[in-house]
């Protein structure tokens, strides 16, 4: 635990002194422009203005460039704007401890809308959707996020580290969430999947899994990571070693509950995980194939200099609208795409056209 905080804090004095620099559009908040890649319905494409959001976070506000901004090197300042908007923005009272993650809002909901995108675009829209996320953190703050943007979402949320578990336990205990989050333990010895189906309905489905799995197998990696990267980070991130750190990494986490999810494809309608490096979408997606399933979906998600990956993956019928199943905009991430589902419905839709009776009602359309 203390390795992972100590590299992940290595670049903070000179990053110091980049702080005018890393000011401008790099920043997860950046005080001169909006950010158009982000999903176009997250409200922090608008940055907050800082001196507006409360006294509380007046001690970790500076002034670089002309502008005011904050921090982003000081993790307390980081804890403090996220406890603020998700007060502010959700009506939240969320405890995030000192030695765990504290999530960055605008990556958090660019996830959480993708998943209302996917679930939206369905044919059959269901009065209450339940879903799974896996390792939720002390936070919890997927089922917060997706119980407070739709009124019918529920969810199962598994957690490994206690210290995790009994935080992400009083939080939903004390925003009285207690009805529509259940925070479920998972031992040592449990697979990935299992544990959101224990003690749940047989004949009950999950609407869709998600997860933010650890990226790193090793301290060394993120150590690696750190040196090789061109700039400094632009934000402190302190977190335990469970939620950074799993054998083999962010590949072999993902691939195992590919794996898993052949034997609950009858238990939930779409999987889902995000990915924190580009290159981990080879392997998983020539898994996916392997594995024949060919249903899945990649979408790129963009915040301030941050960029992170989702995949998601079926074993029902339903195929997604191509502006779901294939958004990004990186050529590299061309060759592990889904086929294009709307060009294959087109030419089935002018096949119907060409070949029905003319005394038939049928409508021709673009797809």
């Amino acid at each position: 635990m203390d390795d992972v905080c100590y590299l992940l804090k290595l670049n903070q004095r000179r990053s110091r002194n980049l702080m005018s620099w890393l000011s401008g559009s790099r920043c997860m908040f950046s005080p001169i422009t909006r950010s158009c890649f982000m999903h176009s319905r997250n409200p922090y494409r608008i940055p907050p203005d800082f001196k507006l959001l409360g006294p509380e976070l007046q001690p970790y506000l500076v002034q670089t460039g002309g502008h005011v901004t904050l921090d982003y090197q000081n993790d307390e300042a980081l804890r403090c704007l996220t406890k603020l908007l998700l007060r502010r923005d959700f009506s939240l009272d969320i405890e995030l401890p000192s030695n765990r993650l504290c999530p960055p809002l605008p990556n958090r909901l660019n996830y959480i809308l993708w998943l209302q995108d996917l679930l939206d675009s369905l044919p059959v829209a269901q009065n209450e959707i339940l879903g799974g996320d896996i390792g939720t953190g002390a936070s919890a703050i997927y089922p917060f996020l997706g119980c407070s943007l739709r009124p019918n979402w529920r969810f199962r949320a598994t957690e490994l580290d206690e210290t995790s578990f009994s935080c992400a336990f009083q939080n939903v205990k004390t925003n009285s969430m207690d009805d529509r989050i259940h925070i479920i333990r998972v031992l040592e010895h449990d697979t990935i999947l299992g544990p959101l189906f224990r003690n749940m309905d047989s004949n009950q489905a999950l609407d869709f899994t998600m997860c933010n799995p650890p990226f790193y197998e090793s301290v060394q990696e993120i150590q690696t990571s750190l040196q090789i990267k061109e700039f400094p980070p632009n934000a402190i991130c302190t977190g335990g070693t469970t939620e950074m750190i799993t054998e083999g990494g962010e590949v072999q986490f993902v691939g195992n509950m590919i794996r898993e999810s052949l034997l609950f494809k009858d238990r939930c309608h779409w999987f889902s995980s995000m990915l924190g490096k580009a290159t981990s979408l080879e392997s998983l997606v020539l898994l996916l194939r392997s594995s024949q399933i060919h249903n899945y979906a990649v979408t790129e998600l963009v915040q301030g200099q941050t960029k992170r990956w989702a995949i998601a993956w079926s074993f029902r019928d339903e195929r997604l609208p191509d502006i779901v199943a294939r958004s990004t905009s990186s050529s590299f991430v061309h060759p592990f795409l889904p086929p294009k589902n709307e060009l294959r419905a087109s030419h089935a839709i002018q096949y119907a056209c060409n070949t029905t009776p003319a005394n038939t009602a049928v409508t021709c359309g673009s797809y």
